[in-house]
């Protein structure tokens, strides 16, 4: 799905991610996980706003600053939307992660 202007609001992510579940959904079939790739991330201040897209609000601004705000003294995770789960019954694969080689110094290639 593309979205006529950007957010940084997750509320508005997750709302987008639900209409297009509701668009794929097909009933009769297992489903195990789904994933949202976002692409074109630019700074707020260069992003392109559209005339008939409502934007973020100072609403919206204020709210994911304060859930940052709460998470980064809290720690991660502690304030977080209901419609990401209150339980995770499942765990991330991590056995096939990629190293970080250029994100983190810990994963740095040591050649000897």
């Amino acid at each position: 799905m593309n979205l006529l202007s950007g957010t940084s609001a997750t509320n508005k992510m997750i709302h987008y991610a639900f209409k297009c579940l509701d668009q794929i959904y097909r009933i009769n079939y297992e489903y195990k996980k789904v994933g949202v790739i976002l692409m074109d991330i630019v700074p707020k201040s260069l992003s392109q706003l559209d005339f008939f897209d409502s934007h973020d609000s100072i609403k919206d601004d204020k709210l994911m600053k304060t859930i940052d705000h709460i998470n980064q003294f809290q720690g991660t995770g502690s304030v977080k939307f209901a419609a990401c789960g209150v339980v995770q019954f499942w765990k991330m694969l991590s056995q096939m992660k990629s190293p970080n080689y250029t994100t983190r110094w810990s994963e740095l290639l040591r050649v000897t």
